[in-house]
């Protein structure tokens, strides 16, 4: 089993870009808090149109609750191993203040 429930706030603004093929990615870093006290940093990922929509409202300090899966990667550069795990978002709850996000973003 694969699935992630975490709780945090954005470390930076959402990225938005496109793939080749035109689908909409949203990237963002979210910081929480570990049972040792400790913070914890994660990279996200969202695809599709939701994540479009979403790319307004998703900008530093705004708490949400993220569940997905995990998505590990390993390449080759100049003749080092490389990794990277990253979130993949599948449901994503805005849990800022409603008057935290801009006038003219809907709801």
């Amino acid at each position: 089993m694969n699935s992630v429930q975490l709780i945090g706030n954005l470390t930076r603004d959402c990225e938005h870009r496109m793939t080749n093929s035109g689908t909409d990615v949203i990237q963002f870093s979210l910081a929480f808090n570990e049972r040792n006290g400790e913070t914890g940093y994660i990279n996200c990922l969202m695809f599709g149109d939701r994540a479009r929509a979403l790319h307004p409202m998703l900008t530093k300090g705004k708490k949400v609750a993220i569940t997905g899966k995990i998505r590990y990667e390993t390449w080759e550069r100049d003749g080092d191993r490389r990794s990277k795990i990253e979130l993949l978002v599948l449901d994503i709850d805005l849990l800022s203040k409603r008057e935290e996000y801009s006038e003219d973003v809907p709801f």
